[in-house]
């Protein structure tokens, strides 16, 4: 099956919400699963840096933009399902 690929592209998150219907074993849905948790770990992460540097640029009078990564996750109807690596601001 293809779970070490969508492990490694961050799209686990995504396969584990559509395989629910189809013949695979416990053990991959086990490892998509995981995969899954883990992105939303790494979003409530992110999302508590995201503010941190919010609140630093504004105290220096800076207001930034996000844009990217966490910006387009939000739109997404589940936290996990959008992993990002970095936080994308214009200054």
């Amino acid at each position: 099956m293809a779970v070490p690929l969508l492990l490694s592209t961050g799209a686990a998150a995504l396969a584990w919400t559509r395989l629910g219907t189809f013949d695979v074993t416990t053990s991959d849905l086990s490892d998509l699963r995981e995969g899954y948790r883990k992105h939303l770990i790494d979003a409530a992460v992110h999302e508590l840096e995201i503010v941190d540097l919010f609140k630093r640029a504004r105290a220096n009078c800076i207001e930034p933009v996000l844009f990217k990564g966490w910006a387009l996750a939000r739109l997404y109807p589940d936290a996990g399902l959008r992993p990002y690596g970095d936080h994308d601001l214009w200054m």
